[in-house]
């Protein structure tokens, strides 16, 4: 090819000194040129650097008069962050650096495209006009957006949309004036994807969230919604980070029912409010980390007045320890190096069933010192030390504090050639309790007990053909006694004192055997194996047998775990799941049975089932069942099919739920929810439509 920059330089020199601009780095090739005076033409190709971007067609023509370069044909260009754009014609002004684009097409590497009659681009600044825009395949694309015109903002990386009109196929779904799409990685504020639902008994929900992203470092999302026939509510939620070690999120919320909600329900309460709060830093004192000393700080809190709190939002972004029907909030702080440790830790928990918290026990604070485990004299013999202090509170109830030191001395041998092993173990536990609202000669008590342990323990592992078996065996005696107690004795406190608040004390001498074998075979056969079995000298036989298996085979998984109890001679628990996953499809049965230890009345007996079919890489359906067969009724059952195109998916849901609710007398009841729910989502953004019962 033959290079003529030379031959333009010359004349945008020229050009830059009539127009009093300079005018950016360029550099033309092309085949066949012809100079006309106030036309250059170039023919059978042509190639332009101009800024860091290469223009490349079939031909081209510089104005001299205009000061202007015309591609066209074929045109093509390389970016200079590798973005390709195809036109039929590009027109470049040299005075200002705009181009002008005909027939404008770009493709990202999302394979989101845009289409356009015309094209603009200004600076910072791509304009557009009669467009289309997609990230479906080019030719008959499964949806689209057309807008009469729209800006794209290069920098910040949002496309801004007017008039704009949402096809699927040729037909016309959605309309919006005014249309703003980030196109970029980075946060931007803007309304977020709308959720549209209907609930027969709370009539039409909306609710259209809007994302504030007020720096780089602190975002702020708010979730207004309103349920027609029920109430209306808010929720927001900020979020921050400092740095890789401290982070955080604060959510609170607030919804009120309709008056005639609340009677049809016979509801308590007719406000639903809560606060939640999660933070991270895991070097809060500077001075400390930048010593030998690690310190850290965790914040998981969660406050709500009813649980319909938690019921009316999206839970998919602060999550909680949760024990049952309470949910649990916790503040811990440590400090510790290689020779101790000590920590604060406060536990807050909250009933989502219960009409108030006022006799839930509350640990606020429990504070813990450590010494870990020390070589004394040689290195088979170690002590260490425990301090604790708890501070258990309510409203109403016995409350307690308690003061305990622990300080076990242990030893360790080795004996037949390290194939047995013996530990002994001797700790002195003295502990302290102060009551309070509990009878005066009740309001103390002190102890000082301890525990003997005495263990042999061998572990065995050998190489097979087909794999290799580890045998782990062991058999622990424990017993305690109690050297030392104040005028109360631990026999003549009542037992909901004993429940909630003192350590079992093991006076009866017990026997532990443990077998625990793993087998892990060259094909991917393994199983995992515990016998546990307690003997009791005092009654003078076995009272307790647990046994667990764990099972893995290519696509199979069994799991059991059996607790039989030779003191009623009856089983108090049985869980045993059973799964067959494959890519395409995966079914798995479970069933759990228990008892209560003392009545022996069962509490849970239910059987569940779930299973998965992968039709194809765009279509698959599920299915899971939960039927208590104590109650003999379904606890919960869903249905659902997804299907996923490349550019958009839609999932149907079908199902039944049961959730908690209390009554205006502070009973507990329920409210059965049989729902049905559509999802549809476009790629880049998405809209959810669901249908409730």
């Amino acid at each position: 090819m033959l290079k003529i920059s030379r031959v333009l330089a010359v004349l945008l020199v020229a050009s830059s000194l009539t127009y009093a601009k300079e005018a950016k780095d360029m550099d033309v090739y092309g085949n066949e040129i012809v100079d006309n005076g106030k036309v250059v033409n170039i023919y059978n190709g042509v190639v332009i650097e101009y800024d860091g971007d290469i223009l490349s067609g079939k031909s081209a023509i510089y104005d001299r008069v205009n000061n202007k370069i015309i591609i066209k044909d074929n045109v093509t260009v390389i970016q200079k962050n590798g973005k390709r754009v195809r036109a039929n014609e590009l027109t470049v002004n040299l005075d200002n650096d705009h181009i002008l684009f005909k027939d404008f097409f770009q493709i990202d590497t999302d394979d989101v495209w845009i289409s356009s009659v015309k094209a603009k681009k200004e600076e910072d600044k791509l304009k557009f006009k009669n467009a289309l825009f997609s990230s479906c395949q080019v030719d008959n694309p499964d949806w689209l957006i057309g807008f009469d015109k729209a800006v794209y903002d290069t920098k910040d990386k949002v496309l801004k949309l007017d008039d704009a009109k949402i096809y699927i196929k040729d037909i016309p779904v959605f309309y919006f004036p005014y249309l703003s799409i980030p196109l970029g990685r980075e946060r931007k504020s803007g309304f977020l994807r709308p959720k549209f639902a209907h609930i027969e008994d709370e009539g039409y929900l909306f609710e259209e969230p809007y994302f504030w992203a007020i720096n780089k470092s602190q975002d702020l999302e708010f979730y207004p919604q309103i349920r027609t026939k029920r109430g209306y509510g808010l929720y927001a939620m900020y979020r921050f980070y400092h740095d890789k070690d401290a982070y955080g999120s604060i959510k609170a919320g607030y919804f009120k029912d309709k008056k005639s909600y609340t009677n049809k329900y016979n509801l308590k309460y007719n406000k639903h409010y809560g606060v939640e709060a999660e933070y991270t830093n895991k070097s809060l004192i500077d001075s400390l980390a930048k010593g030998e000393y690690e310190n850290k700080l965790y914040l998981n809190g969660i406050y709500f007045n009813d649980g319909d709190y938690i019921n009316l939002q999206n839970r998919d972004y602060i999550g909680h320890f949760r024990i049952g029907s309470y949910y649990e909030s916790r503040l811990n702080y440590f400090i510790k190096n290689n020779y101790f440790y000590s920590g604060i830790n406060f536990r807050y928990f909250k009933s989502v069933s219960h009409p108030n918290n006022d006799d839930t026990i509350q640990i606020l604070p429990q504070i813990n010192f450590h010494l870990p485990y020390t070589n004394l004299f040689y290195n088979n013999l170690s002590y260490s030390l425990d301090t604790t202090i708890v501070n258990y509170t309510r409203k109403k109830g016995t409350k307690a504090l308690k003061l305990s030191l622990k300080a076990p001395l242990e030893m360790h041998y080795s004996l037949f050639n390290n194939y047995l092993s013996l530990n002994l173990s001797e700790e002195i536990e003295a502990t302290s309790y102060k009551f309070k609202n509990v009878p005066k000669k009740y309001d103390k008590y002190n102890s000082i007990i301890a525990n003997h342990e005495i263990e042999l323990a061998s572990e065995l592992s050998k190489v097979y053909d087909s794999g290799i078996h580890t045998a782990l065996f062991s058999l622990i005696f424990t017993k305690s006694n109690i050297i030392s107690e104040s005028s109360i004795k631990y026999k003549d406190i009542p037992n909901d004192i004993k429940i909630d608040f003192i350590d079992k004390v093991l006076t009866n001498s017990k026997l532990t055997f443990r077998s625990h074998h793993f087998w892990k075979g060259f094909n991917g056969f393994n199983v995992d194996y515990i016998l546990d079995a307690n003997y009791y000298f005092k009654d003078k036989k076995i009272r307790d047998l647990n046994q667990e298996i764990d099972i893995k085979y290519k696509h199979w998984h069994f799991y059991s775990n059996v607790n039989y109890s030779f003191l009623y001679k009856t089983t108090t628990e049985i869980y045993s799941s059973i799964s067959y996953k494959r890519y395409k499809y995966g079914l798995t049965f479970a069933y759990l049975w228990e008892k209560d230890y003392k009545t022996l009345e069962t509490t849970s007996k239910d059987l569940s089932v779930d299973g998965y079919y992968k039709y194809s890489s765009a279509l698959s359906f599920r299915a899971s069942v939960s039927y208590d067969i104590k109650s003999k009724s379904f606890k919960n059952w869903e249905v659902g099919t997804n299907l996923n195109r490349k550019c958009w998916s839609v999932d149907f849901t079908f199902g039944q739920d049961i959730r908690p609710v209390i009554k205006s007398d502070g009973s507990r009841g329920s409210i059965s929810n049989n729902y049905f729910g559509v999802q549809f989502t476009i790629l880049p953004f998405g809209l959810s439509y669901g249908t409730g019962n």
